[in-house]
C-alpha cells in the first residue's frame, strides 16, 4: 500500500497577538503618599465628619497610587502630623467663613438701608433749611403770623409732624418724643 503523505497545515491566528501594555505608575515618594492620605483625611463629608475612613483612605492610595499602605499606618502618620487638629482648624475655619459671609451680607443690607435713611434725613433738613430761612426773613415783619389763630398754627405743625411721622416710618422711642409733641399741640 502506498504510503499518505500527511501533511500538517498549520494555521496561523488570523488574530495578531496583543501584546499586554501595563502602564508604569511613577514612582510615587512617599512624601507625596502622606500628603495625598492626608489630603483625603481632611475631606469633610456631608454631616461635617470624615469623608473617609482609614481603610477606605488605604484602598483609594492603592487604586490610586498603586501603593500597598496598611490602614493602620495611615493611622499612625495621621497621629504622628497631629491631622486630627487640622482637621478641626478647617473646620472651624469653615464656619467662621461662612458666618461672615452672612454678617457680610447683613451688613451689606443695614449699609443700603441706612443710606435711605440718611437721603430722606437730608431731604428733611434742606426742607427745614427753607423753612427756617424763611421765618428768618419774616421775622422783621412784625405782623407775621399775627393774624393767624394759634389754633390753626396748632392744627398746621400737628399735620406736618404727622406727615413726618409717616415719612421717616418712625417705629422707634423717637416716635414717642414726636407722639409728646403732638399732644402738647392738640391741647393749644
Amino acid at each position: 500500500m502506498p504510503e499518505k503523505s500527511v501533511q500538517k497545515t498549520v494555521q496561523k491566528n488570523p488574530k495578531k497577538s496583543k501584546k499586554k501594555t501595563v502602564k508604569k505608575k511613577n514612582k510615587v515618594s512617599d512624601d507625596e503618599i502622606i500628603e495625598h492620605a492626608k489630603d483625603l483625611y481632611l475631606t469633610v463629608n456631608e454631616e461635617g465628619g470624615h469623608k473617609y475612613s482609614f481603610r477606605e483612605i488605604e484602598q483609594i492610595l492603592n487604586k490610586e497610587l498603586g501603593v500597598q499602605k496598611k490602614y493602620n499606618t495611615i493611622q499612625n502618620w495621621a497621629k504622628k502630623n497631629d491631622w486630627e487638629r487640622l482637621f478641626q482648624d478647617s473646620k472651624n475655619l469653615g464656619m467662621e467663613k461662612a458666618i461672615n459671609e452672612k454678617l457680610d451680607k447683613e451688613s451689606a443690607i443695614i449699609d443700603r438701608k441706612s443710606d435711605e435713611v440718611a437721603e430722606k434725613y437730608q431731604a428733611l433738613n434742606e426742607v427745614f433749611k427753607s423753612i427756617a430761612g424763611e421765618f428768618i426773613k419774616r421775622k422783621a415783619d412784625k405782623n407775621f403770623l399775627k393774624d393767624v389763630p394759634v389754633k390753626d398754627l396748632s392744627y398746621i405743625l400737628n399735620q406736618t409732624l404727622d406727615r413726618l411721622k409717616n415719612f421717616l416710618d418712625l417705629d422707634n422711642p423717637k416716635k414717642d418724643k414726636l407722639d409728646d409733641i403732638l399732644d402738647e399741640l392738640k391741647k393749644l
